[in-house]
């Protein structure tokens, strides 16, 4: 028997690695002679960009750039200098570990993922990809835009400072410089999830926003100024997504502003990108079973994250995949995903003040053996579903 372990990170707890690797334990247990083919999947959020420099064995770079509280912080930027390609995630300065709230929410820009953008701009890539997922801001790009000279105005005139609170202030666009390197750089925007700006009845920009720390009675306030922000750039001519574009409201909106830099852009599916890079339909094709899962499981996955290729793949190479999840929201989703079964881990949080207490690590070992125990119990239930078929079991 050949399994293929494909499971994206459990934010907050485990990473994707340490997820594969206790399935992988506990399937050994059940499975001694099965072949196990670990194979972590990302789809844009924490995480992408170094295990895709990894796959490609690309040279990491440290920078030296603050986070989106203001802390100072060592990002890293991606190189690999015979294809002239950097590689950088946006969630390494648009996450933090601080205590985030709505005001911190409402204050937020893309401001430092700009200046982190300028910093690869110096190597004079031909190529720049940039991984967007688990960003805490919907500025729609703006704070990244003016990095490039691109300001927004009130209706007197005045140059706002780009924040999500000011989005809906916004009246007119100018264009304060224009950066020539950028214009002869291809981006490649690697999304973690095909939401689209606008998109009634559907998943949007929108159905992250509580996410990232806003109320619900702040959701229509934001959600037009990023439209006032698009439609703005659009008057002075900009060359700008529509507002129902695929991939346009990932991240909190980003790829508008980065639509305004005057460079090819390329909006794609980061789930889909990592899955090519690591080979993943070879290692699938002569596969008995696969296991994919998240932290948790919601009509998001639906839209392009990592669960969702996986199955999607699983599917056309009639696999049978199985899910493991920290929680899910509607077991019904399980069922679109095409899952033969699916397991639910515990995954609520556990609080960061007692990270350092023994009672703490107990907890976290307790999670780690119940992932263990899931894999032992995926390998005993294929056990018995070809005892009951009448195979003979691998």
């Amino acid at each position: 028997m050949k399994v293929v372990l494909a499971p994206d990170k459990f934010r907050g707890l485990f990473s994707a690695q340490e997820v594969a690797d206790c399935l992988a334990q506990g399937l050994r247990q059940a499975l001694p002679k099965a072949t196990l083919v670990v194979k972590p999947v990302f789809d844009g959020g924490e995480g992408t960009a170094e295990n895709m420099a990894g796959l490609m064995s690309m040279e990491a770079r440290s920078v030296a750039c603050e986070n989106i509280s203001g802390q100072s912080i060592q990002a890293t930027i991606h190189w690999l200098g015979e294809r002239r390609l950097a590689l950088v995630e946006s969630s390494q300065v648009l996450r933090t570990p601080l205590p985030w709230t709505r005001a911190d929410f409402m204050r937020s820009s893309s401001w430092v993922l700009g200046k982190l953008l300028l910093k690869a701009l110096e190597l004079r890539p031909k190529d720049l990809w940039l991984t967007c997922g688990g960003t805490l801001t919907a500025d729609a790009g703006w704070g990244l835009a003016s990095c490039f000279g691109v300001d927004g105005l009130d209706a007197q005139g005045k140059v706002l400072e780009p924040t999500v609170a000011h989005l809906n202030q916004i009246a007119k666009i100018q264009l304060r410089s224009v950066h020539r390197v950028v214009e002869r750089t291809t981006l490649t925007v690697l999304c973690d999830v095909n939401a689209p700006l606008v998109a009634p009845g559907g998943v949007s920009m929108r159905t992250f926003l509580t996410q990232k720390g806003a109320l619900t009675e702040d959701e229509d306030g934001v959600m037009q100024g990023a439209q006032a922000f698009r439609e703005a750039l659009a008057t002075e001519g900009f060359s700008v997504l529509p507002a129902d574009a695929p991939f346009g409201g990932a991240a909190g909106g980003l790829a508008i502003g980065l639509s305004a830099l005057g460079c090819p852009v390329a909006l794609t599916s980061g789930a889909q990108h990592f899955i090519r890079l690591a080979a993943l339909r070879p290692a699938m094709a002569d596969a008995d079973l696969v296991i994919c899962g998240e932290g948790r499981l919601d009509e998001s996955t639906l839209y392009g994250k990592s669960p969702f290729a996986v199955a999607h793949l699983a599917r056309e190479l009639h696999v049978p995949a199985v899910g493991v999840f920290g929680e899910i929201s509607d077991p019904r989703l399980c069922e679109a995903l095409g899952l033969q079964a699916w397991h639910v881990m515990d995954n609520r949080p556990l609080e960061p003040s007692k990270h350092s207490d023994e009672r703490w690590r107990d907890r976290v070992r307790k999670k780690r053996q119940s992932l263990v125990a899931l894999g032992r119990t995926i390998g005993l239930s294929w056990l018995e579903s070809q005892s009951r078929s009448g195979a003979a079991p691998a």
